[in-house]
């Protein structure tokens, strides 16, 4: 209590900076066109596995990271942490859009100092929590022979069908345009690790490669992604 007092009212006298002509005391709110410049733009969620495509954010995870995690929710949706696992990340990822999403205006209106935390977008770190662990429950369920089937072949079939959208985009990207910076070569490699991830998945799943061949491959193709 010696030290609460002295700091609220402190708190209470303060003037902040935020962007705004003026600085704003404790009770004004941050306004949301300021915190706008401090979200992710919605299109930065295909930078989530395309690198190059984030918008000067830090959401890139990769397509493996991604492919796993997935696999593993759907794998192990019975269990009750995989759950509450997809629903942080989720959240992490709806909170980063920040003014950009219409969640965040809600609870904009309605929570007290939520505008005193004005960059959502460092709530892709709880996104990325959340897509690590799922990527280990993914990568169980593959080495485990007792779970479902439906799961590996359609991710196999996804990654398939993702590589080849990935090549189509990129030739008519090219034919149409010049490129600006390095995003064909980005797109390029989304469907190379696509492709590759698709063939070591495919082979694990026929038992053509052993569990701990199949996760070595995964973490070098982990490992030349990033």
């Amino acid at each position: 209590a010696a030290r609460r007092f002295p700091s609220e009212e402190m708190g209470n006298l303060s003037l902040g900076g935020v962007g705004t002509p003026n600085p704003l005391g404790w009770n004004e709110k941050v306004p949301l066109a300021i915190i706008e410049n401090y979200s992710i733009y919605p299109t930065a969620i295909l930078g989530i596995v395309i690198n190059g495509f984030q918008h000067a954010s830090q959401i890139f995870i990769g397509l493996v990271a991604v492919t796993l995690a997935l696999l593993g929710a759907a794998a192990k949706w019975r269990q009750r942490m995989v759950r509450v696992l997809t629903a942080l990340s989720l959240g992490g990822l709806v909170f980063s859009l920040g003014a950009r999403s219409l969640l965040y205006g809600i609870l904009y209106a309605f929570i007290p100092s939520l505008d005193k935390a004005r960059s959502p977008s460092t709530a892709e770190a709880i996104f990325h929590l959340g897509i690590t662990v799922l990527a280990a429950y993914g990568l169980d369920s593959f080495r485990s022979s007792q779970s479902s089937q439906s799961p590996k072949r359609l991710s196999i079939r996804l990654l398939g069908f993702g590589s080849l959208f990935f090549w189509a985009a990129l030739l008519v990207l090219m034919t149409v345009r010049p490129e600006k910076s390095e995003e064909y070569k980005f797109l390029a490699q989304a469907a190379v690790v696509a492709m590759l991830l698709a063939g070591i998945l495919l082979a694990w799943s026929r038992s053509g490669l052993s569990n701990r061949a199949a996760g070595a491959w995964l973490i070098l193709l982990l490992l030349f992604e990033l």
